[in-house]
């Protein structure tokens, strides 16, 4: 862990629950009075808020989603340690179809240890996520990508193919939901990949409005941004931890 990771992790209070180390890479879970993380080479991969189900950051643009559908069937690539999986189960119960696809066994384990619970192993399937997408199709309401190595979303998931499969994937009306972690590197490629999407589907992109960050890119089959801000106002829960969320919704641009 570098530096400044270390120094801001004693500032919060932070200290460390569980450490794997790897070949090239370790994963921790640390925790302090308001919240928990794991992290991967530093990197915060997932967080859960002690006092609240939102954590005030990206995952909780994710939220919304199943509110925008009867009986939402949910694709997940990518668990990380569960953030997202866990705000759906709670906030919509067994109202919402969730499985989720991941393709280490390891990650899943650790993600139990920093949920502190056990998947229902129904949900979970162990498998690289850009090979069950090519094998459904018109299945799911939404398709969630927040699949990373490292700071990269890996190769299979930036493809025309992906995009195609993903596209087949969903119902009439789904949604493809990217989250995508854009930083000066990788911002040309960002452009790119949003003209690849567009060439399939409606693009828009929510962000906390700084330059560079995590972006939800929402890609849908059919529905445009008034139609989505309609359903939510309708469906969704308007409490004071989420207005971040509703207000991201209300200013989402192409």
């Amino acid at each position: 862990m570098g530096v400044l990771n270390k120094f801001v992790d004693f500032i919060k209070g932070d200290r460390t629950v569980k450490s794997i180390k790897e070949k090239d890479h370790y994963l921790t879970i640390t925790e302090n009075f308001s919240d928990r993380s794991l992290k991967f080479n530093g990197i915060t991969y997932s967080r859960l808020n002690n006092n609240s189900i939102y954590t005030g950051s990206y995952w909780d643009y994710f939220t919304p989603l199943p509110s925008l559908y009867e009986n939402p069937s949910i694709l997940m690539i990518g668990l990380g340690g569960g953030t997202i999986y866990h705000q759906l189960k709670k906030i919509y119960g067994k109202d919402v179809d969730i499985r989720v696809v991941e393709i280490s066994e390891k990650v899943i384990n650790l993600a139990e240890d920093f949920l502190g619970y056990n998947f229902n192993k129904s949900d979970i399937i162990v498998d690289d996520g850009s090979k069950v997408v090519k094998r459904e199709k018109d299945r799911y309401d939404v398709v969630i990508l927040d699949a990373y190595n490292e700071t990269y979303i890996p190769k299979a998931f930036l493809t025309d193919s992906f995009i195609e499969d993903s596209f087949e994937a969903l119902k009439d009306s789904g949604i493809l939901a990217i989250n995508f972690a854009l930083s000066a590197k990788n911002m040309i490629y960002y452009n790119r990949y949003l003209n690849m999407l567009g060439k399939h589907f409606k693009v828009y992109r929510i962000s906390n409005g700084n330059l560079l960050g995590n972006v939800i890119i929402l890609c849908t089959k059919k529905m445009d941004k008034n139609e989505i801000n309609k359903r939510i106002h309708e469906r969704y829960e308007n409490v004071s931890e989420n207005k971040h969320v509703i207000d991201g919704y209300l200013s989402m641009r192409n």
